[in-house]
């Protein structure tokens, strides 16, 4: 159960004080593995995609070693990776048009500016997906920039965060 969110495994999740923890857990934005000898359909239910039901014996090792590899097997959902979509995949089908016009020009060329972001150099933990994609902006400039050099200019702007610029003389 591989998630961004954190997983807990809760045995006897299906009721009693269990059945509390689980609750508690989902409001917390935790993924929840109940492992329960009884379905609970309502619970289930009512939990949504917060939580999964595994048949589970504790008393029993080899029930509780099978729960525990189905709990790992599950494939999360798939992420969203809008920000790369935006951040970076936007700048690279920009860049590619901006070409193909540019050389279009009575005289071909032009300035491509691209903005970077500080996350780029100095990564945060808050969001690993903008910071990988600011990343890939700043390699992208400076590999293009090289191809580019006598047709355009391209520049990788980074406002306080050194990012050197293409040489576009």
């Amino acid at each position: 159960m591989a998630s961004p969110a954190p997983v807990a495994i809760v045995t006897g999740g299906n009721s009693g004080m269990g059945m509390g923890i689980v609750e508690r857990l989902v409001a917390k934005g935790w993924r929840v593995a109940i492992a329960d000898v009884k379905p609970n359909v309502n619970f289930g239910e009512q939990l949504g995609d917060a939580s999964s039901f595994y048949k589970c014996n504790v008393a029993d090792y080899d029930s509780q070693a099978e729960m525990f590899q189905q709990v790992w097997d599950k494939i999360p959902p798939k992420p969203d990776l809008s920000t790369t979509d935006v951040d970076f995949k936007g700048v690279v089908y920009g860049t590619q048009l901006a070409i193909h016009f540019m050389r279009k020009n009575s005289t071909p060329g032009g300035k491509i500016v691209a903005t970077a972001s500080v996350a780029a150099i100095v990564p945060h933990e808050t969001y690993p997906e903008y910071d990988g994609a600011k990343a890939a902006v700043v390699n992208f400039v400076r590999a293009t920039a090289r191809i580019l050099k006598k047709v355009c200019c391209t520049e990788g702007f980074c406002r306080g965060c050194g990012v050197p610029k293409a040489d576009c003389s």
